[in-house]
C-alpha cells in the first residue's frame, strides 16, 4: 500500500517541487506536469510514480536519455533521497522527508562572485564558466603589480583596495556549459546512427547559439566544434550548402580556421562543390586584414593561396 503520508520533493536550482500522489510527468510538452523547455528533452521524457515501496522513475524512451547519480537510469528505477537526477541541461535532486542531513550534505546553492570578471557562479565549481579562471588563483594589484589571492580585499604589498582594480594571473582552460556537452553528445550520436536531417537541425540551433556570444576562446571553440562535425555530416549526406555555411560562419565572426580545419573543407568537397569563391571573399575580408602581423592569419594565408592556385590549374 502506498505510504500517503511519506512527503516527497525535487530541487530544481533554487525551486522546490512537491511530488503529488499520482506523480509526474516530464518532458518539454505542455500536456506535461512538470515541462521543461530545452531542445535536449524529449517531448515526453520521463515519468515519475510514487508507489508502495517509493519513489520510481522510468524513462519513456527519450531520445537523450535520463541519468541518475550520473549513470544512464535502469528501467522502472527506484530513487533514494539525494539522488540527483538529469533531464536534459536540468538536474533535479530527490528529496524524501524526515530524512536528516549532516551539515556537510546539505545543498545550498551558494553562489559567489568571481574576482576575475565580478559574474556569479556556484562556489562549489572548480572555475567561473563566464572567463574560466580558476578558483583560487592568484590576482596582480593594479597599484603596484604585487601577486595576491583571488579572495583578497587589499594588496598585502601595497595595502591599496583591490576591488577592480586587478588583472588574473593563472586562468584555466575555457569552462564549457554542461548543456553544451549535452548537445554535442546528442549530435554525435544523429550522426552516428544516420539521422542527417535532425543532426542539421542540431548543428543549426548550435550554430545560431554561439553566433550570438561574444568574441573569445568559448565561441572559437563552439565554432571549430560545429565546423568539423559540419563538414562530416556535408561529405556523408552529399550537402555542398554546408560546407559553404561553415566558410560563412567563420566569415561572419570574423575569426581565422585553423589550417587543419581549410584541409577538411577541401577533401570534404572533392570535385563536386566549388567553394572557390567563397574562400576568395573569405582570405580578402578576413584573412588580409590581419597581415602581417598576426602569424596564424600568415599560415593560413599560404594555404587559401595554395588551394585557390591549385583550383585555378585543375580548370
Amino acid at each position: 500500500m502506498v505510504d500517503k503520508e511519506r512527503k516527497y520533493r525535487f530541487k530544481l536550482g533554487f525551486q522546490q517541487i512537491d511530488l503529488p500522489a499520482e506523480g509526474l510527468m516530464v518532458g518539454r510538452s505542455r500536456e506535461c506536469t512538470l515541462t521543461l523547455e530545452d531542445p535536449l528533452v524529449s517531448r515526453l521524457h520521463a515519468r515519475i510514480t510514487v508507489e508502495e515501496g517509493g519513489v520510481f522513475l522510468e524513462d519513456l524512451g527519450s531520445r537523450n536519455g535520463t541519468l541518475v547519480n550520473g549513470k544512464p537510469a535502469v528501467q522502472h528505477q527506484k530513487l533514494v533521497h539525494q539522488d540527483r537526477v538529469r533531464i536534459g541541461g536540468h538536474e533535479l535532486m530527490f528529496v524524501e522527508e524526515g530524512v536528516l542531513l549532516s551539515k556537510g550534505d546539505r545543498p545550498t546553492f551558494a553562489l559567489t562572485i568571481c574576482s576575475a570578471c565580478g559574474a556569479p557562479f556556484p562556489e562549489k565549481a572548480l572555475a567561473c564558466p563566464h572567463c574560466g579562471v580558476r578558483a583560487g588563483h592568484t590576482m596582480e594589484c593594479g597599484s603596484c603589480g604585487g601577486p595576491n589571492p583571488s579572495d583578497a580585499v587589499f594588496c598585502a604589498q601595497c595595502k591599496q583596495l583591490l576591488d577592480g582594480n586587478t588583472v588574473p594571473l593563472q586562468q584555466g582552460p575555457p569552462v564549457q556549459d554542461w548543456t553544451d556537452r549535452l548537445g554535442e553528445e546528442a549530435i554525435e550520436r544523429a550522426i552516428e546512427t544516420g539521422r542527417f536531417e535532425l543532426a542539421t537541425k542540431m548543428l543549426e540551433e548550435r550554430a545560431l547559439k554561439f553566433e550570438a556570444a561574444e568574441p573569445g576562446p568559448l565561441r572559437t571553440r563552439s565554432l571549430q566544434w560545429y565546423s568539423e562535425r559540419a563538414v562530416r555530416l556535408a561529405k556523408l549526406a552529399e550537402n555542398g550548402q554546408e560546407l559553404h555555411a561553415v566558410v560563412a560562419r567563420w566569415h561572419l565572426c570574423d575569426s581565422l580556421m585553423p589550417v587543419s580545419l581549410l584541409d577538411m573543407l577541401i577533401e570534404g568537397a572533392g570535385r563536386w562543390c566549388d567553394l572557390r569563391p567563397a574562400l576568395q571573399v573569405y582570405l580578402t575580408s578576413v584573412v588580409l586584414p590581419r597581415l602581417p602581423q598576426n602569424e596564424d592569419a600568415a599560415q593560413l594565408d599560404i594555404a587559401l593561396r595554395r588551394v585557390l592556385r591549385a583550383h585555378e590549374e585543375a580548370r
